[in-house]
């Protein structure tokens, strides 16, 4: 049996909520409510389509990279190491952030 922890019944709550207002508003025709409702349902997509890309990568990663190394580089005891490559994993994720990291 699966245990439903209360972080999850907040986020189905909020989720629920969230629709309930997007449709009320759809139906009174509240504008904030529907521009809201434009800009979650873009987001909602945007996540949709980036999350199996992601979860590929991730798998790939965990196959191809031995857990050793990770560790030696991103563990507990790399100190200034594991700054250095998370701070470039974060800059240097798209061209575009590539080149704001040197403005």
């Amino acid at each position: 049996m699966i245990k439903i922890t209360n972080k999850v019944w907040y986020t189905v709550i909020l989720t629920m909520l969230m629709i309930g207002f997007i449709t009320t508003s759809e139906k009174y025709g509240y504008e904030g409510g529907i521009e809201i409702g434009h800009y979650y349902w873009a987001y909602m997509l945007f996540i949709l389509r980036i999350m199996p890309c992601v979860f590929l990568l991730i798998g790939l990663f965990n196959k191809w990279i031995e857990r050793e190394t990770i560790i030696k580089y991103m563990g507990q005891y790399a100190g200034n190491k594991s700054l250095c490559f998370g701070d470039c994993a974060c800059k240097y994720n798209s061209w575009r952030h590539f080149s704001l990291y040197f403005l």
